[in-house]
């Protein structure tokens, strides 16, 4: 059987390789401080930032992160950088992204004298599309 050198040297530390009970509790005890010492490392090198939301807040935060269907990781990550790098804010960049490519689409039709009716179809869903993520957010922001 395989032992950690560093958990056998902390028991002998503690007296406790006589003491079945001791040695139990001892071991859970090494191991929690060991996994918290290995969160706390990573979290140096991810530079990882946390903070708290009273269950109100975070009911209506969940709820905007499920409307806008963006993790509240990611989404507090986007609100921090964006906020600190004076950008503007969006929720959903691929909605919006989504819309550009449609009008982009739309514009080399009219450049190469497409059908019209295709052209003026898509342009109205882009519009549509763009006018509902407006409303959204607009709704999110108020």
């Amino acid at each position: 059987m395989k032992r950690s050198e560093k958990l056998y040297r902390y028991l002998q530390q503690h007296q406790a390789l006589d003491n079945p009970r001791t040695r139990q509790r001892l071991k859970r005890e090494y191991r929690r401080k060991y996994q918290n010492n290995w969160a706390r490392q990573q979290r140096k090198k991810r530079r990882e930032i946390r903070f708290s939301l009273k269950n109100e807040e975070y009911q209506i935060f969940k709820s905007y992160c499920q409307k806008h269907a963006i993790t509240p990781t990611a989404l507090a990550r986007d609100l921090v950088l964006s906020q600190s790098q004076s950008q503007p804010f969006l929720a959903n960049k691929e909605e919006l992204l989504k819309v550009a490519k449609e009008i982009g689409l739309v514009i080399n039709r009219i450049q190469a004298g497409g059908n019209t009716e295709i052209t003026l179809r898509k342009l109205l869903s882009a519009e549509a599309t763009l006018l509902s993520y407006l409303k959204n957010y607009s709704h999110a922001h108020t």
